[in-house]
């Protein structure tokens, strides 16, 4: 009974081995052994290979990719691109907002709209080379032309901070 035993269990070993690595391999026929194989053998050598599961899928890096070198740095305000760091040429208080007059890393000027605050800094951001930070935001409607009793707004990129660069 012994020596049958160990045939036996040497038997289910190589099988084992041998669907495991079909399984590995990716072909189908890698299936258990049927009941009436293992029908023969003890109790104890009657086991039950687990299943084999695939490795995880791997998962894309949520942080965006670097900027080729030499780009400016950009940042998305809803479907505008906007700078991240500029140097802040002039602010003027407005109808709608603080009207900072910017220069990118590149030298290409632009009028954004700011918070009002950010004109009202002390010390003044003027000629100061600046991180910024946008949001999409509300503002009074460049069709009210400065109406205070007009409800109208425009949804644009706004700068909600200016953190000097040292």
């Amino acid at each position: 009974m012994t020596m049958r035993y160990l045939l036996a269990a040497s038997a289910l070993g190589a099988a084992l081995m041998a669907s495991s690595a079909l399984a590995r391999s990716g072909d189908h026929r890698a299936s258990s052994m049927t009941g009436d194989a293992r029908s023969d053998l003890p109790e104890m050598a009657q086991t039950k290979e687990p299943a084999a599961t695939p490795p995880p899928a791997r998962q894309a890096s949520p942080s965006p990719a670097p900027a080729p070198a030499g780009a400016p740095a950009t940042v998305r305000v809803g479907p505008h691109t906007k700078p991240a760091t500029a140097r802040v040429l002039s602010s003027e208080a407005g109808d709608r907002g603080c009207y900072m007059r910017i220069a990118d890393e590149r030298g290409v000027t632009s009028e954004e709209i700011a918070e009002f605050e950010l004109c009202e800094r002390k010390p003044s951001l003027t000629g100061r080379r600046v991180t910024l930070t946008w949001r999409l935001d509300q503002v009074q409607a460049a069709s009210c032309q400065g109406d205070v009793n007009c409800k109208k707004t425009d949804l644009v990129p706004l700068i909600v901070g200016a953190r000097p660069i040292n």
